[in-house]
C-alpha cells in the first residue's frame, strides 16, 4: 500500500470534517485550546487540502475546564459532549 505525502488533486478543494477523540487525544501540554483549529487547518494545509475545514470533538465535556471549552467554540471546534457508562 502506498502512502501519499499530499492530497490527490480532487480532494484538495474538498470539505474535510476532523472528528476528534478529545478524552484519548486530549490537547496536548503546552498547546493553547485556541491554537488547536488553526494548527490542524495548517497541518491539512501543509498536505494540500484546502477546501473547509469543520472540526468536531468528542468526549465527556464535563472533564473538560470550562475556560478550554469556551476557547474551543470560539474558534470554531464543535464540542459533542458523550457520557459511555464503563459498567
Amino acid at each position: 500500500m502506498e502512502n501519499n505525502k499530499v492530497a490527490e488533486a480532487k480532494f484538495e478543494e474538498a470539505p474535510t470534517w476532523v472528528c476528534w477523540d478529545i478524552e484519548n487525544c486530549p490537547i496536548p501540554k503546552g498547546c493553547k485550546a485556541e491554537e488547536i483549529s488553526q494548527k490542524i487547518s495548517s497541518a491539512l494545509s501543509k498536505l494540500n487540502y484546502r477546501g473547509p475545514i469543520s472540526i468536531s470533538a468528542y468526549g465527556n465535556m464535563n472533564h473538560i475546564p470550562p475556560s478550554v471549552k469556551k476557547a474551543l467554540s470560539s474558534t470554531g471546534v464543535v464540542l459533542n459532549h458523550l457520557h459511555i457508562n464503563s459498567s
